[in-house]
């Protein structure tokens, strides 16, 4: 299950359950393995009872370096080990892709090579997200337009670069929204004309039409993404957030901390607490979106969005003391002016969601504290 599961993962080329089995009992270490399998990565797992309880160990090496990455232990009862299998393995193959994705950079700034490939760059772009902020957004769209220039007819490249466009236009960290925009529309469709059923375009595709405001559109190319690639936590995340959004469906939020779980040391983890808490916004839920603001400010500490979001749920439960502080962060990290452009963007979102009159009301007492 675990070897048919990442093999569904694009461009991750798996070895046989069957050649590595043949080798198990061969090889000494992870780096003899994987010369022998022709693998930069090695994952081993052993499953063992200890008194009602079925315990799963996984491990994932480089085996290159001869190093762990990545360890962890799942339980359940030996009598429901059946029922919690399917979802064991998923966790297992999200956790192993989302890592396996993010450690080509840290090779790359080691090696000390001054040129990088188009899918280095890609990845390296990729990396940057775990701090990140407007600098880093920056660095981002430069890293994927290099990347694109060596590989001008690749469409995850491509996609990838309308994904951080239409980002860089939600965030305000765009001279020219519109035109940025349109640029990230044209780059997606064609993206979609070359790969139609690749899962990573669609995914991408489903973020730039979240950032674009069509939610029913972002909602089918990633249900898409995740029925046909089910190790990409982004995907799920998002997924879960446009549910909330659009039909204040709860169970999204199911899908965003399924996301959080699995992935944990994903590069866009900081941003899906923020998901998480404009997801209970949008479905009025003010006491949840809080904490979830809360980690959302940790995970990102250099990004204004999360304390306007806190300001937000601080506005809905009363509590202008305490939104008046996020605001007053908020614009030390960006510009005076934030917060009524964020008002201004997230009445765009709003207007997609059956609560969109309620939010409405409460973004408008939020812009004024401002004047307050």
């Amino acid at each position: 299950d675990l070897t048919m599961l990442l093999a569904r993962t694009p461009r991750l080329r798996v070895t046989p359950y069957s050649s590595a089995v043949h080798l198990a009992a061969e090889a000494h270490n992870a780096t003899e393995a994987g010369t022998a399998l022709h693998a930069r990565f090695i994952v081993t797992a052993s499953l063992a009872r200890c008194g009602d309880l079925v315990r799963i160990r996984v491990e994932l090496c480089d085996a290159d370096d001869d190093v762990l990455l990545w360890a962890e232990k799942f339980e359940a009862a030996i009598d429901r080990f059946f029922d919690v299998q399917e979802d064991a393995v998923c966790s297992i193959t999200t956790a192993i892709s989302a890592k396996v994705n993010t450690t080509q950079p840290a090779r790359v700034r080691r090696s000390g090579r001054f040129e990088i490939s188009a899918y280095e760059r890609v990845q390296a772009a990729e990396a940057l997200r775990f701090n990140y902020g407007p600098d880093s957004a920056r660095q981002i769209v430069t890293l994927l337009q290099e990347a694109l220039a060596i590989e001008p007819h690749d469409p995850i490249t491509r996609a990838a670069l309308a994904v951080q466009l239409s980002q860089n236009v939600v965030s305000q960290w765009a001279e020219d929204p519109a035109a940025t925009m349109a640029q990230a529309d044209a780059l997606i469709s064609r993206a979609l004309t070359n790969a139609p059923n690749d899962p990573d375009v669609r995914a991408a595709a489903g973020v730039v039409a979240t950032m674009l405001h069509r939610p029913d559109v972002a909602i089918g190319h990633l249900e898409f993404a995740t029925q046909h690639n089910p190790n990409d936590a982004h995907a799920l995340a998002v997924l879960g957030w446009q549910r909330c959004l659009r039909h204040a469906d709860s169970t999204g939020i199911d899908l965003i901390e399924t996301a959080e779980q699995r992935a944990p040391h994903h590069p866009r983890f900081g941003l899906w607490a923020t998901y998480r808490a404009t997801g209970h916004l949008f479905m009025l839920d003010y006491a949840n979106a809080l904490p979830a603001a809360r980690q959302a400010i940790e995970r990102t500490p250099n990004y204004y969005q999360p304390h306007l979001t806190c300001a937000w749920a601080c506005t809905g439960l009363d509590d202008s003391v305490t939104a008046n502080c996020e605001i007053r962060i908020a614009r030390e990290l960006e510009l005076p002016d934030i917060l009524g452009k964020f008002v201004d963007e997230m009445h765009k979102w709003s207007m997609n969601s059956p609560n969109h009159a309620q939010c409405r009301e409460v973004l408008e007492r939020l812009r004024g504290l401002a004047t307050a």
